[in-house]
């Protein structure tokens, strides 16, 4: 009979059976068979030994004697190989004799394992299972072990359960719980399961918000410009995949695991059909829609192409289509569509949706009867300009104007039109002459603009031959619809022109005879300017001046003529002067110098012509003036006059002029002839005005120069007045 020994692994265990009698050959051996047979013991009377890789140190022979029927022997710290079937006998093969022991040594069960699916979706029950299995040996009894289990839910023991699995009903809140489990064998209780998390699975309905609120409507209404913002949200495990769909574009998304998505709108174009969409692996998608209708003026829509300029030919029932894309929302009206442009009639348009609510055409037909209609096209929308169009001709070139052709000269023909419209492109002319062998083109010359005259000449040519020359116009498109034509007798005579080389030689003499006298010019008013400025200083150097002051002198000529002047008095013969000079009417005028007007180091005097008459005029003038001497001796080529201009200083009163008639006479003393003087021996100017000045302006006053380029001319006033001169002349011709 076979006898049953129970140990758990690392205990020491007896094992002992008997047997009758010992064998007579004196020798018993003892077998473990578990996967495979072993040797374990050889006894004999006199000794035991071992079998090969047998420890005896873990395996220790009891039994005294040695060839006792009572076999026993100790086996130490045990393993789940050290299990099996011990017996003995004589050879091997009776081990399986009869008898003998069986080992069972057992152990913790295997570490549990929990399998899922752990995904489950909300409200529906899930079934985990706690995968154990006996580690005991032999493996024909670990077969027959029954374990028992237990339950934790995030490390707390579940009570009551203590099944190989676990069910349940799956909520939103078991996202948050660990579920482990533990497997017993006769005490010996197994390692804790890896803990597993559940799943729960759902995926709520989407949810609009507006500016951050809840808003359930079906449609919202806002002003353009200003922002509206939309939100999406979508509450689902796991987190859902979120977007914004507007018409069947997706314009947002979630990120970052993130529930929410967003958008803002605020222009007219965001006008459209909005849907929150939530979807998961786990479920079909859920959605919720909003209309948006964002109200916007009119206004031209630049995300297609937009034509600004057409091109037309003119005529009866031509017209120019214009198809103007636009934004509005609400649509625009066609009442308050007005044109402006040169059309002969006013222009109507039509409204036209396009592929959405807030997107239109414009359509108007506009009539271009005649080239009056090209031109520049503003679209108002309720009087606030809206677009602009410009209808550019294209049409074929009116014919040349004005066509001429005349021979002026042997073997020449001279030719001349007048250029007319070009039909909007760019024109040319081709001009042509008939031969014998037909039509041939003899110039193709560029259009110098609209009602530009063209010339060209022809030849040389044969003279005595008749000629007939055709003209058009030409562009891209077409030549004129019609030609002109024009026949000319070629004349016999000299050319009047000079051949191109003569005109190169003349024209070159001619531009080198205009450098040489510009050269020239130069060089004549440099030398006047310095001989000027020379005798400017010198005079300056000589002048006689008072208290270091300069005056200027200007001279009245309105009442001066081409006559000599006449003395007053009615004298005749010559008088001496201060500086002994002869009074006659053609030596000199005098001027007085009014000095009642200084200035910073300068004192500007009046010279007025004054003819004294009365002595009493003489009387009644106060202080003292000073009189300018002009002599008129030096005399230029060509009659111009050089004028100096000398300052004296006297009183007056009438006693001194009379006490000092004498000696005045004496100062008067001069080379120059005689000179009319007045009766207090002042001698008058006689200025030449017959030259004229090289400035075109008729409106300037004559002037004298010296005010300001300091020459040795004086500033001529001819606003001022004086009496008329003595007749000498006159009384000596009686």
């Amino acid at each position: 009979m076979v006898r049953k020994i129970k140990a758990q692994k690392a205990q020491t265990v007896n094992i002992s059976w008997t047997i009758e009698p010992f064998p007579h050959g004196g020798q018993y051996l003892i077998h473990q068979t578990y996967r495979g047979k072993n040797l374990i013991f050889i006894m004999r009377k006199d000794n035991v030994s071992y079998g090969e890789n047998v420890s005896k140190e873990k395996f220790i022979y009891l039994s005294q004697p040695n060839n006792s029927v009572n076999i026993m022997f100790t086996i130490r710290d045990i393993t789940l190989d050290d299990a099996g079937y011990y017996n003995g006998g004589v050879t091997a093969d009776s081990a399986w004799s009869g008898g003998g022991v069986v080992l069972i040594v057992t152990d913790r069960p295997s570490k549990p394992t929990i399998t899922g699916p752990f995904d489950v979706e909300v409200n529906k029950h899930i079934t985990l299972p706690c995968s154990s299995k006996s580690t005991s040996a032999p493996d024909y009894y670990s077969r027959l072990v029954s374990l028992s289990y237990t339950w934790f839910v995030n490390e707390t023991k579940m009570d009551g359960e203590t099944r190989e699995t676990l069910k349940f009903n799956v909520t939103r809140g078991d996202k948050y719980n660990k579920y482990s489990c533990t497997a017993t064998e006769e005490d010996l209780k197994s390692e804790r399961s890896e803990p597993v998390q559940i799943t729960p699975l759902y995926l709520d309905k989407p949810a609009l918000y507006k500016n951050n609120s809840r808003n359930l409507e079906p449609m919202w209404t806002v002003k353009e410009n200003k922002p509206l913002h939309v939100a999406c949200f979508v509450d689902g495990n796991p987190t859902p995949t979120v977007r914004l769909i507007k018409g069947h574009s997706e314009i947002a998304n979630n990120t970052n695991n993130s529930k929410w998505t967003n958008y803002t709108a605020k222009l007219c174009e965001d006008t459209g059909d909005y849907t929150c969409e939530g979807s998961s692996n786990w479920f079909s998608s859920h959605n919720q829609t909003v209309k948006i209708d964002i109200t916007c003026k009119l206004r031209i829509d630049k995300s297609v192409p937009l034509q600004t300029n057409y091109s037309s030919t003119s005529g009866n029932n031509v017209k120019v289509a214009f198809a103007i894309p636009v934004i509005a929302n609400p649509p625009p009206q066609a009442s308050d569509i007005t044109w402006m442009g040169p059309t002969d009639h006013p222009l109507t348009s039509t409204v036209s949706q396009r592929n959405v609510v807030y997107k239109h055409w414009i359509n108007t037909f506009v009539p271009i009867n005649n080239h009056s209609n090209f031109g520049h096209y503003v679209m108002k929308y309720k009087n606030e300009i809206i677009h602009n169009i410009t209808i550019n001709a294209q049409d074929r070139p009116q014919q040349p104007l004005n066509f001429m052709a005349y021979s002026y000269a042997s073997g020449y023909v001279n030719l001349t039109w007048t250029s007319g419209f070009n039909g909007g492109s760019e024109q040319f002319f081709i001009l042509r002459m008939s031969d014998d062998t037909g039509w041939k083109i003899i110039a193709n010359l560029t259009d110098p603009g609209r009602e530009e005259t063209v010339h060209f000449e022809h030849g040389p040519l044969t003279p005595g031959q008749v000629i007939v020359y055709r003209l058009e116009s030409c562009n891209v498109i077409n030549c004129s619809i019609q030609s002109v034509e024009m026949k000319v007798n070629v004349k016999d005579i000299s050319k009047a022109s000079l051949t191109g080389k003569s005109e190169v030689f003349y024209t070159a003499i001619g531009v080198s005879a205009g450098v040489s006298i510009l050269i020239v010019i130069l060089v004549v008013v440099l030398v006047i300017f310095f001989r000027r400025r020379n005798e400017k200083k010198n005079i300056l150097n000589n002048e006689i001046t008072q208290d270091g002051a300069e005056m200027y002198a200007v001279v009245d000529k309105s009442k001066t003529s081409n006559n000599k002047m006449k003395d007053k008095t009615g004298t005749s013969g010559a008088t001496k002067d201060d500086y002994g000079s002869n009074r006659n009417s053609t030596s000199g005028m005098y001027a007085a110098v009014d000095k009642s007007l200084p200035k910073e180091n300068k004192l500007e005097a009046t010279i007025s012509t004054t003819y004294s008459t009365d002595k009493k005029e003489d009387e009644s003038h106060h202080g003292t003036e000073t009189y300018a001497v002009v002599d008129k001796n030096i005399t230029k080529k060509g009659g111009e006059s050089t004028t100096k201009t000398k300052l004296i200083k006297t009183k007056k009163s009438k006693e001194k002029n009379r006490g000092t008639k004498g000696s005045l006479e004496e100062k008067n003393a001069s080379p120059v002839g005689s000179r009319k003087t007045n009766d207090e021996g002042l001698i008058y100017i006689d200025v030449d005005f017959t030259n004229k000045p090289e400035s075109s302006d008729t409106n300037q006053k004559p002037v004298i120069h010296g005010e300001e380029d300091r020459t040795e001319y004086t500033f001529v006033d001819f606003s001022k007045k004086a009496p008329p001169t003595p007749e000498t002349h006159d009384k000596e011709g009686k």
